[in-house]
């Protein structure tokens, strides 16, 4: 939730998040402009790498990268 939130405060990606054509890119898109903002907020040492640990999982977590089949039935 958070990092979401963090992403949303990036203007290009509150723009354009919704037009992303796959959720695999809108995982991506999502932990690279989290990480940007982090940057941006100019944290001390090693902190953006640390904290970028706890939103690696949204690019690899299946749940959240492939389209769920259910959804996809309830529109037909």
């Amino acid at each position: 939730m958070s990092g979401v939130l963090i992403a949303l405060k990036n203007k290009d990606f509150y723009r354009s998040y919704s037009g992303l054509s796959s959720n695999k890119m809108l995982a991506e898109t999502l932990v690279s402009t989290i990480k940007e903002q982090l940057k941006d907020e100019d944290l001390q040492g090693n902190k953006v790498g640390r904290l970028m640990e706890n939103y690696s999982f949204i690019k690899s977590r299946p749940s959240l990268i492939h389209k769920n089949k259910d959804k996809k039935k309830q529109k037909v």
